[in-house]
């Protein structure tokens, strides 16, 4: 799969409430096709690189105060950074699994695939793997995550960061 294909599943994943809309979003988006569960795999797979690469510091900061210039009322050049910060309610995600439903969420999901694969044809049935296991989901639903951001005041860089 492309860069931009798997980035684009990311969009389509992030826009949508669940990844049959998103797939079909994506079919509407850029004519790709895909199942459902291949789409999950490929959201999942570049959550979990990014924040492999985030626990590993090596997501680099391609910005310094000095990029940011402004030009006064007075008609002179300074550099100027905004810093803001919230906190937010976001879906929680389980540190163990990196899920952001829960168990109930997921036993539905599972039911959901139990259902399609048993009104297939015996014969593409038994040409399915088996569905791997179901992974832990979360315990609640949402929790609090404090976000901090930096900008120029023409806002063409930005630097924006979160801790739970």
């Amino acid at each position: 799969m492309t860069v931009g294909l798997r980035q684009l599943c990311c969009e389509q994943g992030i826009a949508g409430r669940s990844f049959a809309r998103s797939v079909a979003s994506l079919k509407s988006a850029a004519q790709v096709v895909m199942g459902e569960d291949l789409f999950r795999q490929v959201v999942e797979s570049e959550g979990k690189a990014v924040l492999k690469a985030s626990a590993d510091e090596q997501l680099e900061i391609d910005g310094s105060a000095s990029g940011c210039k402004t030009t006064t009322p007075a008609g002179q050049e300074v550099s100027r950074v905004y810093a803001s910060c919230d906190g937010v309610i976001v879906p929680d995600f389980d540190e163990l699994s990196r899920a952001a439903t829960t168990d109930q969420e997921k036993r539905k999901r599972r039911a959901t695939a139990v259902t399609k694969r048993r009104q297939m044809p015996p014969r593409r049935r038994q040409e399915l793997p088996p569905l791997p296991a179901i992974k832990k989901g979360s315990d609640q639903r949402y929790k609090q995550v404090y976000l901090s951001c930096f900008y120029d005041q023409a806002k063409e860089h930005r630097l924006v960061g979160g801790d739970a």
